[in-house]
């Protein structure tokens, strides 16, 4: 019930999340609705309204169908189960509040052409014409940029901090400090890309909407200004939940999972709230210089495919701005942008599988424990621990199954398997056991090494007792 708990704290908020951007996404942009040029007296007409009525529809029978299909996967008692169906639901909801948005797209581009034959795609409402000068005219705030710079170093510092308070306020529940290490800094990497999107968000083109160019410098300024100040403080609220994450690692084990899932769930909600309001400050300032029509140029609705891929041979541009929401996306004419987005999907893919199949694997995998070969073999769809005979000292049966708290490993109902810590004696353990069969061994090595082992047959760990102490009796 734990984990359904927890899942369900760090999964749900996905289905709030992707349906509140494509509610955003269905508001006119620039002139832009569902991915197409507006043309004159569309917002009038009662196709398009008809259209716009549509897409709330569906994606409202969308988010409660995805919302279904969620708890449904909460009905198993099988982690590996639960895990995968979690991971598959994430990867479908995407893709199924899309396409509202992908049909709303082609039913506008439909009404476009039925409304507009003799002139589709030679105007429209959205239409600007670009220039690369006024972006770089633009005065760029210095002072968010430094900030920037100062956040990704704030964010960076807990894995640097992790390595002195280790030693100072250890943990022993915690997972081992290289594996701290690894999630901390994957954090600060993270807080490495936003640096790297503002600088290709201020070397996009800037739309000229008048013949004044301060109109133009202002209308950039406003633009940089904001998106220096999203980036800013993504990096700042990165790093405070990377010094959170540091923290948490720190508290008792049982409050970590709650912590965590907690500090992401309010990490989210605020940085969606900050990102709406800025988008809506953005907007205005669009607005308030409208295009003049001698500068108002062919619409490009033929290079967006469904609104959202954008496609262009002739554009020079690797990086274009979206045509909804917010942010950047790739021109997918460019070779590399094509196979680096090919690439990644396939990345994402297998990731995807491998996560599913090795939990499944590793719950429905039985556990095995023999002795061969003058050596303790624990093994779980492969070979997990070897002990020889000569560095065993001590072996006792185990009755009840010991109150073991996972450090790093696996554990579900079927198996625990990895580094633990004892709560009784307060000491490490290495384990590989079913907890469902008792009893099992309790190993310890010369070196100090102590290893809790069990099977998932029935009298398997008391045969492998009964080896080791012929062996110590001198009866073999």
């Amino acid at each position: 019930m734990g984990l359904k708990i927890i899942m369900a704290i760090c999964m749900l908020p996905v289905l709030p999340i992707v349906y509140g951007v494509m509610r955003f996404c269905a508001r006119e942009k620039n002139g832009i609705l569902y991915g197409v040029t507006l043309w004159d007296g569309a917002r009038e007409d009662p196709k398009v309204q008809a259209i716009q009525k549509s897409y709330r529809r569906g994606l409202n029978l969308g988010a409660l169908l995805c919302l279904a299909l969620f708890l449904l996967t909460l009905l198993t008692d099988y982690e590996s189960i639960l895990i995968s169906g979690q991971v598959l639901w994430i990867f479908l909801t995407i893709p199924c509040l899309f396409l509202p948005f992908v049909r709303a797209n082609k039913q506008m581009m439909l009404r476009k052409r039925e409304s507009r034959p003799a002139s589709f795609g030679q105007e429209g409402i959205g239409g600007k014409v670009f220039v690369d000068v006024t972006a770089a005219a633009a005065k760029k705030p210095k002072f968010f940029r430094k900030s920037l710079y100062l956040g990704c170093i704030f964010g960076g510092m807990p894995a640097a901090a992790e390595l002195f308070l280790y030693a100072i306020w250890h943990n022993p529940q915690m997972p081992g400090l290289w594996e701290c290490e690894s999630v901390l800094l994957a954090m600060a990497a993270v807080e490495c890309l936003f640096p790297l999107f503002l600088s290709a968000m201020e070397k996009q083109r800037i739309p000229v909407v008048s013949f004044r160019s301060r109109d133009n410098l202002q209308l950039a300024r406003v633009r940089s200004y904001q998106w220096g100040k999203i980036c800013m403080v993504l990096a700042w609220a990165t790093g405070c939940l990377n010094w959170g994450m540091m923290l948490a690692f720190h508290l008792p084990s049982e409050w970590f999972l709650w912590v965590m899932a907690g500090a992401s769930v309010l990490f989210s909600v605020c940085i969606l709230a900050f990102l709406y309001a800025c988008s809506r400050r953005m907007e205005k300032a669009g607005r308030n210089y409208q295009p003049e029509p001698a500068l108002c140029a062919q619409d490009e609705d033929e290079h967006w495919v469904w609104g959202i891929f954008y496609y262009n041979k002739d554009d020079k541009r690797n990086m274009v701005e979206n045509r909804f929401g917010m942010g950047l996306t790739g021109n997918m004419a460019k070779p590399k942008i094509k196979y680096a987005v090919i690439l990644s999907l396939l990345a994402l893919f297998l990731w995807m599988l491998w996560v599913c199949a090795w939990c499944v694997m590793d719950e429905f995998t039985p556990i095995s424990l023999t002795y061969e070969d003058g050596a303790v073999v624990a093994g779980h769809w492969k070979e997990v621990y070897r002990i020889p005979k000569e560095d065993i000292i001590s072996v006792s049966v185990i009755e009840e199954e010991p109150d073991i708290k996972r450090r790093s490993g696996t554990e579900m109902r079927t198996v625990k398997k990895g580094n633990y810590y004892g709560r009784a004696d307060r000491k490490d353990l290495k384990a590989c056991l079913d907890p469902r069969r008792m009893p099992c061994l309790m190993v310890e090595t010369k070196e100090g090494v102590r290893y809790l082992l069990g099977s998932s047959e029935e009298g398997e760990a008391m045969a492998v007792y009964g080896e080791l102490e012929e062996i110590r009796t001198g009866i073999k």
